[in-house]
């Protein structure tokens, strides 16, 4: 009898080594890291923008993923050139800042690739196989607690007031945070004030609607200058719709403003009231003439 007892117990025992040997078999939770330096193309030449850029979890696994690097990013489900992205699952903006985690709890089979929005070079894979039977009761893990939610976009969100108008800005910044956010109708620009890291470089995802501001030559749209701390420097349109349009910008450590300067910003009241007085000072001189033809 004390023999088939310390068989059993020896059993018990060797359970969570064949869970190792076999891989995940029993694994909840799985993390993936978004490797040192991704933030810069490269790393997809030898597929290691992350670590591990290909993971296969049982059915009920969490993976959770980590931002090793120095610069924002997205997970996103899908690929770069899907005309639906993100529909499985999206950390989405603001960005994921250094060292932040996202994880999403896969209760399905399959293939699910995925990619940063901001960084479409960084592809992975996660590869979710059926559930596998299930451990004895008394070695069943302890329950998880439940995870923080992800930001919202809301968090991103600015209001821009100017004179009667509100408008609604997003921004995500990854080194800091966008205190505020004004119009300045003399130079058809917006100014942000920026609180960022004094050591990391980061970058700047803002979304300006085009009834605020908007650049234009000959109907077509045309380049917005950026400014940052009083210095030009070069962005990317992250993407442009009829309503809006989505700049990237590079924010160095430390700025403190950032200026989009565009070739018009709404409501463009100063013109539209030298226009209404310019109407009126002309049909004031006809109806003097039309009343003294000869003059005085």
């Amino acid at each position: 009898m004390k023999n088939i007892t310390k068989l059993v117990m020896l059993g018990l025992l060797l359970v969570p080594f064949v869970a190792i040997i076999n891989g995940n078999a029993y694994a909840e939770t799985v993390t993936v890291t978004m490797t040192p330096g991704s933030g810069v193309p490269g790393c997809e030449v030898e597929n290691n923008c992350y670590d591990p850029a290909t993971v296969t979890v049982a059915v009920g696994t969490t993976v959770v993923w980590k931002n090793g690097d120095s610069q924002g990013h997205t997970v996103t489900s899908g690929n770069a050139g899907d005309e639906q992205f993100g529909t499985e699952f999206d950390s989405g903006f603001p960005l994921l800042k250094p060292e932040a985690t996202f994880e999403h709890t896969f209760d399905k089979a399959g293939e699910f690739p995925y990619f940063c929005q901001v960084h479409p070079y960084m592809v992975g894979k996660v590869i979710v196989t059926e559930e596998m039977e299930e451990m004895p009761e008394e070695e069943a893990p302890e329950e998880e607690m439940p995870e923080e939610e992800a930001p919202t976009m809301e968090e991103g969100k600015i209001t821009v007031t100017f004179e009667n108008s509100s408008f609604d800005v997003m921004a995500s910044l990854s080194n800091g945070e966008v205190q505020s956010a004004d119009i300045d109708p003399d130079f058809t620009s917006l100014v942000l004030i920026l609180e960022t890291s004094a050591t990391d470089d980061g970058e700047l995802l803002i979304t300006l609607p085009r009834e605020l501001i908007d650049a234009k030559s000959d109907g077509a749209d045309d380049d917005f200058i950026v400014l940052v701390d009083g210095d030009e420097v070069d962005y990317e349109e992250h993407h442009t719709t009829d309503t809006e349009r989505a700049l990237l910008i590079q924010v160095p450590a430390g700025a403190e403003e950032a200026e989009i300067v565009g070739s018009q910003v709404v409501p463009e009241f100063p013109i539209a009231i030298m226009a209404v007085m310019g109407a009126i000072v002309a049909t004031v001189i006809a109806i003097s003439r039309f009343k003294n033809p000869l003059g005085p």
